[in-house]
């Protein structure tokens, strides 16, 4: 038993792309019965199991009232039956009571915190309204359970929905690997196909299906789509016209056409955040100066030279000669000191070459006057 996607899920939906993929997608696959967990938790209940099997035909036989009342009545003996519990789920979710289906799926996850079936009756709830949340929990559940088939098939369904047509190939692909044949996923699989631009694969799924004796119009129309993405207008519009109108199926190709373009178009690409420069300007409080006799390094956040104070002077600086400038007195030969040797040698001490020059001779003092040592100095 397959359920209806179309009109459940149209209130999510807002680009054309994903009301193409609601309006032509199959519906969510039955979930699978949990055989092993009436066996297990049907014990405090006798014939639990059998009465369950009422439940499954009344779901079946569109009465979900009636399923839920065998679902709880089974409930009411053993609250921790999850095969109980999974019908009744599944009872809420089909009189669209998703919120009470919900909790009963929670409920199932208490007592089996890896229950891949209830994941999944989690995700079909939220596909009515988020289909990005109903991906997490499809994405739960096939990792609690790899064959889950239908788990499968409904996560390529959300991803379809939010437009990820090219990823949603990939879980149709493994659901058809646990579940050979199943129509409602290769229909998926081949317009999920179509509108990630691959029209030629598309066609492999669906033209056999729209061919077959056991086709609908429905499977005629996601052939034509899948027609209309590869180009071949002409035959869309032949299978079209065999249950649709001249002016429908008009309507139908421009819609179509206009959907896939949209659907393929490639979305606009990632703006990366600015950097901000700031961001890589460290502060020059932050960064000790490396000691230079080099004063025009030395600058302040505004990169003006800093002269509140010299920088402090290196080992070398302290190490060599005090005099900087030479003694305008001595002849330029006698000053060729390096101002910041490599290595601290110790300099020639030039104070006693000065005091061993000899001293020049007096100047005769004028007439009637008599001069000092320190006037002939000066």
């Amino acid at each position: 038993m397959t359920h209806p996607v179309r009109s459940r899920l149209q209130t999510c939906l807002t680009a054309a792309g994903a009301i193409l993929a609601a309006a032509l997608l199959t519906g969510c696959q039955p979930l699978p019965s949990n055989g092993a967990a009436a066996t297990a938790d049907s014990t405090g209940a006798p014939g639990g199991a059998s009465v369950l099997n009422v439940a499954d035909a009344a779901i079946s036989g569109n009465d979900p009232e009636m399923a839920l009342k065998v679902s709880q009545s089974v409930l009411a003996t053993n609250p921790k039956d999850l095969d109980a519990i999974y019908h009744e789920g599944e009872a809420y979710y089909a009189m669209g009571r998703c919120e009470d289906a919900i909790a009963a799926y929670k409920v199932a996850l208490t007592i089996d915190p890896s229950s891949s079936d209830a994941q999944t009756g989690i995700g079909r709830c939220e596909l009515r309204t988020n289909a990005a949340e109903a991906e997490i929990a499809f994405t739960a559940a096939v990792q609690d359970n790899p064959s889950n088939a239908a788990a499968l098939n409904d996560l390529g369904i959300a991803r379809d929905l939010q437009g990820k047509y090219a990823a949603a190939t990939q879980p149709y692909e493994q659901a058809l690997m646990v579940d050979p044949g199943t129509e409602s996923t290769e229909v998926n699989l081949g317009m999920s196909l179509a509108l990630s631009g691959d029209p030629t694969d598309a066609l492999q799924y669906l033209g056999p299906l729209a061919t077959g004796q056991e086709t609908t119009a429905k499977i005629r129309e996601d052939y034509a789509a899948a027609l209309i993405a590869a180009g071949r207008n002409a035959e869309a519009q032949q299978v079209l016209s065999i249950d649709l109108s001249p002016n429908q199926v008009t309507d139908f190709m421009n819609g179509i056409t206009t959907a896939i373009q949209e659907a393929q178009a490639a979305p606009a690409p990632a703006t990366a955040a600015p950097v901000s420069t700031n961001a890589v300007v460290t502060p020059v409080t932050a960064v000790p100066m490396s000691p230079s006799g080099n004063d025009s390094q030395s600058v302040s956040p505004s990169g003006a030279p800093i002269a509140a104070a010299p920088p402090a002077p290196t080992a070398a600086a302290i190490a060599a000669p005090a005099a900087a400038a030479p003694d305008m007195s001595m002849p330029a030969t006698a000053t060729a000191t390096p101002v910041a040797p490599p290595a601290p040698t110790p300099p020639p001490a030039p104070a006693p070459a000065i005091a061993a020059a000899p001293s020049p001779p007096p100047i005769a003092p004028a007439t009637g006057s008599s001069a000092s040592s320190d006037q002939v100095i000066r």
